[in-house]
């Protein structure tokens, strides 16, 4: 997973948006998809699941997705991101948690000597 705010010359593009690579996508599709909803929920207008031939997303042998979070250039984007940071972790977590088959996002839990999330 490769972790992006996005930005724009103009000040009101938004949303959240969720890349695959154009081909053998089939396990980072589900992913993805998982991923991009469970940012929707958290409240970032949805602009999409998409196919790039991003390197980050070319370049490996496993399942891949870039994520873009919101812009840094939109207001609403950052003020979003910086009051729902840790929903927002725990979306994504709960995202591919759920997308792999090991459990669900309520199996998301926090050790108590680090606070490190655990399943």
């Amino acid at each position: 997973m490769s972790f992006h705010r996005n930005a724009a010359a103009n000040p009101s593009a938004n949303g959240v948006e969720t890349f695959v690579f154009t081909i053998n996508n089939s396990k980072s599709m589900p992913l993805a998809t998982a991923i991009q909803k469970a940012l929707v929920e958290i409240g970032f207008r949805n602009r999409g699941v998409k196919t790039a031939n991003f390197h980050v997303l070319r370049e490996t042998y496993s399942p891949a997705v870039l994520l873009e979070v919101g812009f840094i250039s939109n207001t609403s984007d950052n003020m979003l991101f910086d009051s729902r940071f840790e929903n927002i972790a725990k979306a994504i977590a709960g995202a591919i948690i759920g997308a792999v088959g090991k459990g669900s996002a309520s199996a998301v839990k926090r050790c108590s000597a680090c606070g490190q999330m655990i399943k």
